[in-house]
């Protein structure tokens, strides 16, 4: 039975179409797609970002995405299936051939009469050792009862407490991130542990979402698009044709994205 990769491979030869032209249209590194048809799993990332390999591989080539993902599906239960056999497999226990010794009645007999030896002539010694010298053992004294000394605090001024700084609140309200693509980019979306879009952006389009707390984002060109969080500039994620996972945005990280505004730009005064 073929493999993912190897039908895969089959369809693309089918179609003329080259790993390269895929990679050129879908702005995916081509490494990823040669590891996919060769099934190397471990040469590609998480499973969110292989299935959005297999997705945009397919599209490009007019084969159907839906039937690859389910054979991807089976051959992952498939996998996890036979590691967890080997895992539950009861290991082989060797016998060692030779005779092992046991001790005779007379051996036990003298082992025991060693032992009661020794009992008794460690008991001696802790006797003799411990004997207090001149009969009477000394007397020691109780200890007095001792308690701490109260130190009584002074009280804070006033003028010391109202001259206290606020303690600063944290951001409130919600997310927002507006994204402007410039080349073709694949891109998966979540929102507060919710799936909120998974597609091969085209040049010119534009997606808005919003967040209570927290964004994670997967993209297969990084320099394919530019950002804006809460309507403020964000600097780039990456470069063109770079893919990145488990990209994190928060109300606690988000102004890090940002691009610093006070720096001056590239030929300003003096230029």
């Amino acid at each position: 039975m073929a493999t993912l990769g190897q039908d895969l491979k089959r369809e693309r030869e089918l179609r003329s179409v080259s790993l390269k032209e895929i990679a050129a249209a879908t702005k995916i590194n081509p490494r990823f797609f040669e590891a996919l048809e060769a099934d190397r799993w471990d040469e590609l990332p998480d499973p969110f970002l292989i299935k959005g390999v297999i997705r945009a591989f397919c599209k490009t080539i007019g084969a159907d995405e839906n039937s690859f993902i389910n054979k991807y599906h089976h051959e992952v239960l498939l996998r996890t299936a036979v590691e967890t056999r080997e895992s539950k497999r009861p290991a082989v226990r060797r016998v060692d051939p030779r005779p092992k010794w046991k001790p005779g009645p007379r051996a036990r007999f003298l082992a025991l009469g060693l032992l009661i030896f020794a009992a008794a002539a460690a008991a001696f010694f802790f006797l003799v050792l411990n004997r207090p010298k001149g009969g009477v053992p000394p007397v020691i004294p109780k200890p007095a009862s001792f308690e701490a000394p109260k130190i009584a605090s002074a009280p804070v001024p006033e003028e010391l407490l109202q001259s206290r700084p606020p303690i600063p609140e944290g951001p409130a309200g919600t997310l927002r991130l507006d994204f402007a693509f410039h080349a073709d980019t694949w891109i998966h979306v979540v929102a507060d542990g919710k799936f909120v879009l998974e597609a091969i952006k085209k040049a010119g389009e534009s997606s808005a979402f919003t967040a209570e707390s927290e964004f994670l984002l997967q993209v297969g060109n990084a320099g394919g698009f530019n950002l804006n969080i809460n309507g403020r500039t964000a600097r780039p994620i990456g470069g063109p044709g770079v893919v990145m996972t488990d990209i994190r945005i928060n109300r606690e990280n988000f102004e890090s994205f940002l691009r610093d505004e006070t720096a001056a730009p590239p030929g300003g005064p003096g230029h």
